[in-house]
């Protein structure tokens, strides 16, 4: 395996590295005035959106927006632009761009100058002005601190990655590779790529309406997603990039319900990209799968696998833990370099610190712990443990004075973070409790004003009743009143006035029953029900039915 725990570590934790595109890639420099208008309308993207120094993913595509050719492109200078694509569709590329060039004043020409990609931490880089920042489409969503370089980058804290590690990298970061994860008949959309590589409002492109229909419909047959084999080895499944995923389905015949992409293997196990049929993309779903004449359960994730950003949206708790794997697992010396690389990238993740003076504690480097843990109780005084660890290495340097001076403080911190914890609980408490006064006192004053409606109701209706003494609709309003008011002899009264009227007002049984079982008048409540039930039933009115059968048993 070329792409070594150590790297995917150190990558994860800011380390820089760098990568010869030369053999992989090839770049294009395009200038000319007429150039913005033409990308344009040829392309999928919005090229004019583009400013001086910002890049795009961008592709040329078939009228049913199957992939041409995807790129990256950079605005250098307002008629000047630099484009990189895989070296296999560079002609396509070429041709592309020249395809429909008539009139037009613009030239494309091969770039022959080194190509390297430089991912490093957030802070500058050095000699930053030869970079192209932001290659998203070479390490895809999961990586925005890298950059590109045209000429050689004489830079010592730099490492260096192989091509098939880098290539490994990319299949964890979710980016599809042509002729490995994605063909000429595959359509944009299949590989996700749609949400960096296509506008909807610069206007017509080739393979717009196309795509257009999939965006409001949806109906993709497949897409790419990831896939994790845990516990199971490369050399084992003998997966082959465009061969079929075939899942073991419960006849034990093999299913196909995809197609495999480029697979690569980790300390505990293999992650795939693979184009996955719609009834088999759930997210977390696991899957029994036929490799080798033997089955092998996967599970389905959503690319990318590995997130290489030190953006604040990254997790530094999986670099912690990792780090903390390799300790367990006997590599006391890498997982020191890589929970300082971590502390690096980030300098607030206060568990990170504590984890590094653990273990240059277990290195017995105590005194190096105990000046990064005074460092983390500058920063953070109430980081309880870290006075306990500074007890603990005073005492195996043989200042037990320092060691109970570090104990008591921690005590004296532990117990106002207590105090401070046992006053917010009363705090929330009380809070509680004067909110849930408020409630009370919101729902009594809704009440007694809905009360007072309700009488007003019942007062109007029996002004109605007065000049109109067979007003079905009035007595039947009356009743409901009287019902919500729980005055409910007098809304029978008024439920049987209104049956008597109107035979066929179901609801007015309902009303009735429930004033009688609110009575127990179970004799009569029996009568008025089936006779309820007999008109709803009628009628069809299916609501007043189903209460009616719940009062009848």
């Amino acid at each position: 395996m070329t792409f070594l725990a150590p790297q995917w570590d150190a990558l994860q934790a800011g380390q820089s590295f760098s990568v010869d595109l030369s053999s992989h890639y090839t770049a294009f420099e395009l200038v000319g005035k007429d150039l913005v208008d033409y990308l344009q309308r040829r392309t999928s993207n919005d090229v004019k959106a583009l400013t001086v120094g910002e890049t795009q993913v961008n592709s040329f595509l078939t009228k049913t927006s199957s992939i041409q050719c995807l790129f990256h492109l950079w605005k250098k200078t307002e008629d000047a632009f630099f484009a990189v694509v895989e070296t296999p569709l560079a002609e396509i590329f070429e041709a592309e761009v020249v395809k429909f060039k008539i009139m037009e004043s613009f030239d494309i020409k091969r770039v022959d100058s080194p190509l390297m990609l430089v991912i490093h931490p957030a802070e500058p880089l050095k000699k930053a002005e030869k970079a192209f920042q932001n290659p998203t489409l070479l390490l895809g969503k999961s990586a925005s601190v890298a950059c590109l370089l045209t000429s050689p980058l004489d830079d010592s804290s730099l490492e260096t990655l192989s091509t098939e590690a880098f290539q490994d990298l990319q299949t964890l970061c979710g980016v599809p590779r042509y002729g490995v994860d994605y063909t000429h008949d595959t359509k944009l959309p299949e590989t996700a790529w749609e949400d960096f590589a296509v506008s909807y409002t610069k206007g017509c492109f080739l393979g717009q309406e196309t795509l257009a229909k999939v965006k409001t419909y949806g109906g993709l047959k497949q897409t790419l997603m990831g896939l994790w084999m845990p516990n199971a080895s490369l050399e084992s499944l003998r997966i082959e990039p465009q061969s079929p995923v075939l899942l073991k389905n419960d006849t034990g015949e093999a299913q196909e319900i995809g197609t495999w992409g480029r697979a690569v293997s980790l300390k505990n196990g293999v992650y795939a990209l693979a184009y996955l049929h719609r009834t088999f993309r759930k997210p977390g779903e696991s899957l029994r799968l036929a490799v080798q004449d033997a089955t092998i359960e996967a599970k389905v994730d959503l690319p990318p696998y590995l997130n290489l950003s030190t953006q604040a949206d990254e997790k530094p708790q999986r670099l912690y833990e990792s780090a903390m794997q390799t300790f367990v697992e006997g590599d006391l010396d890498t997982s020191i370099t890589a929970m300082r690389h971590l502390v690096d990238a980030y300098p607030q993740f206060w568990q990170a610190q504590e984890g590094l003076a653990v273990l240059l504690g277990r290195a017995e480097a105590y005194e190096e712990a105990m000046h990064v843990l005074k460092s983390l109780i500058v920063e953070n005084p109430d980081w309880v443990m870290a006075y306990t660890n500074l007890s603990i290495y005073a005492l195996r340097l043989g200042s037990k004075e320092d060691a109970e001076t570090w104990k008591a403080e921690g005590t004296r911190v532990a117990m106002r973070l207590k105090m401070s914890e046992v006053m917010a609980q009363k705090q929330a408490m009380q809070g509680d409790a004067e909110a849930e006064a408020r409630r009370l006192k919101e729902a009594e004053e809704a009440a007694e004003k809905r009360k007072n409606q309700l009488v007003e109701r019942v007062s109007l209706f029996d002004q109605a009743l007065a000049f109109s003494p067979n007003d079905a609709l009035a007595h039947y309003g009356k009743a409901t009143a009287l019902h919500e008011l729980e005055r409910y002899a007098e809304a029978v009264n008024a439920y049987e006035q209104t049956v008597s009227l109107n035979p066929k007002q179901s609801k007015a049984y309902v009303g009735w029953a429930e004033c009688l079982d609110a009575l127990g008048h179970l004799d009569t409540l029996r009568d008025v029900v089936q006779a309820g039930i007999d008109v709803a039933s009628q009628r069809g009115d299916l609501q007043p039915l189903a209460r009616l059968k719940e009062l009848s048993k």
